[in-house]
């Protein structure tokens, strides 16, 4: 008897009819989604980057990102930088991480004020429309600056406020009925306003888990 051959090992491949296949349009349509969601952080990046640089250029302001602050908004001792550094370095660290912190220094923008003869809107103005670019904001100062109650429209979007420093400022309760929607408020300061006790009475309501501080 001759040996038998021994016949070769056939490698195991994937059936092709199991492959995905993806056609030329396929391809258009995701391409165009990833570019949409990368526009979108582009876009959102730049307009907290502009927003940050507007109000360090005032001088009045202490802003703290995400990585900075631990979970209870108290400032990290080595809090490491995210991303890449040469990366970081080269397009900006709003890029990697989200302003969550702002305080206004209400004394230094009244100087400001005095100093161009401004006495209403301009310089607060420019400084508060800003805040409507840091989307992700939990704690915001604004204690003393020349708040009134059109102002509120510029954070009231910030849902996830948790802390909030209104003390001192033109806030009336028209303003009040602004704020009735950020639930995840834990502490609000109203103290020397222009609110009265049935508006501050009324806020307690909207928001019960809130810790509101008044005149009353």
């Amino acid at each position: 008897m001759s040996q038998l051959a021994e016949k070769p090992k056939r490698r195991w491949r994937l059936p092709r009819r199991l492959l995905p296949r993806f056609s030329m349009a396929t391809m258009f349509v995701f391409a165009t989604i990833v570019c949409i969601v990368l526009g979108l952080v582009v876009r959102v990046a730049e307009r907290q980057k502009r927003a940050v640089e507007a109000l360090r250029s005032l001088d009045v302001v202490t802003i703290y990102y995400d990585y900075e602050l631990d979970e209870d908004l108290k400032l990290k001792q080595d809090a490491e930088r995210p991303g890449p550094d040469w990366l970081r370095n080269l397009i900006g660290v709003d890029y990697f991480a989200t302003v969550v912190y702002v305080e206004l220094s209400g004394d230094t923008i009244n100087h400001l004020l005095v100093q161009s003869e401004v006495y209403e809107v301009t310089v607060p103005g420019d400084v508060s429309r800003h805040l409507r670019d840091f989307s992700d904001l939990k704690s915001l100062n604004l204690s003393a600056a020349p708040i009134t109650n059109r102002d509120i429209e510029h954070f009231a979007s910030s849902t996830g406020l948790r802390k909030l420093d209104l003390s001192y400022t033109f806030l009336s309760d028209a303003g009040l009925s602004k704020l009735s929607h950020l639930t995840e408020l834990r502490e609000l300061n109203l103290s020397q306003t222009k609110t009265t006790k049935e508006g501050v009475v009324d806020l307690r309501r909207a928001l019960p888990n809130c810790k509101i501080e008044s005149d009353f």
